[in-house]
């Protein structure tokens, strides 16, 4: 560019070379500034496709029930959600359980995710779905097992963040829940005369005489004994005596009833 004078004014002059490279110059600018905000938008707007996705899809963990005894067995549910606008198939996890905790035999395994396969081999440490569809809008499904231990203790089971996958993305939440697992606790009796409190007087009218056995575990106890005692002489078992039971075989003897090989229901009499 150059500075020239005529007839009393000033003028510029732009040399044709330099303004073909000024040119070229500010279009290079102009492409490498278009490019930036081209590709700032594309990643903008597959970061909000990828985050929107990856929240579409829930999980949530629960233990039915979240007490019981050691040898029990309880239901583990894992609720899948989907929040988004389409469906999300191909829906599959694996549920790690802690250790010590193991798939009971029957496991029992189901699902209501459409198409879904459950995995749960009796004694494994895990179970898993695959292939299966949450609907979409507020969707859930679910995958049940059936899960036992030996062993007294808390057991945390967790499903980590990314532990679910599916064509809408992954759990952005992790899902956790606790079993609790105790010893056996003792069983209860409940005796009790039919008419409530009764007066015995000589050879007269005979009373019926019943014993409950209260299991308050969440597992059967088996091979139940019991002996019962009466006051002789002054009591005797009539005849005929009646006698019925729901728990195993009872004798009667001269001076005492006497269960064997009894088994009481888990929570149950």
């Amino acid at each position: 560019m150059r500075e020239q004078t005529g007839d009393g004014m000033k003028f510029l002059r732009l040399d044709s070379a330099k303004a073909t490279d000024v040119s070229r110059n500010g279009l290079r600018s102009s492409r490498s500034g278009h490019a930036r905000l081209l590709a700032s938008l594309l990643f903008t707007i597959v970061f909000l496709f990828a985050a929107s996705a990856e929240a579409a899809v829930t999980v949530n963990k629960t233990f039915t029930p979240a007490t019981i005894t050691v040898g029990g067995t309880s239901t583990a549910t894992v609720t899948l959600g989907n929040t988004g606008s389409s469906d999300a198939t191909g829906a599959a996890f694996t549920d790690n359980l802690p250790s010590g905790l193991v798939v009971a035999s029957p496991s029992n395994a189901a699902t209501t995710c459409a198409g879904g396969t459950v995995t749960a081999t009796p004694g494994a440490g895990a179970f898993s779905l695959s292939g299966g569809t949450i609907l979409a809008n507020g969707g859930t499904c679910t995958v049940t097992v059936t899960v036992t231990s030996g062993t007294v203790n808390n057991y945390t089971n967790t499903i980590p963040v990314g532990a679910v996958t599916s064509s809408q993305g992954s759990n952005g939440s992790a899902a956790a829940a606790t079993l609790a697992m105790t010893t056996v606790q003792t069983v209860t009796m409940t005796p009790a005369y039919s008419g409530g409190v009764v007066n015995l007087v000589g050879y007269g009218a005979p009373v019926t005489f019943s014993v409950t056995l209260n299991n308050p575990n969440t597992i059967a106890l088996t091979n139940a004994s019991l002996a019962i005692p009466i006051f002789t002489p002054q009591q005797a078992f009539a005849t005929p005596s009646n006698l019925s039971s729901t728990c195993g075989t009872v004798t009667l003897g001269t001076s005492a009833a006497t269960l064997s090989g009894g088994t009481i229901p888990a929570n149950g009499s």
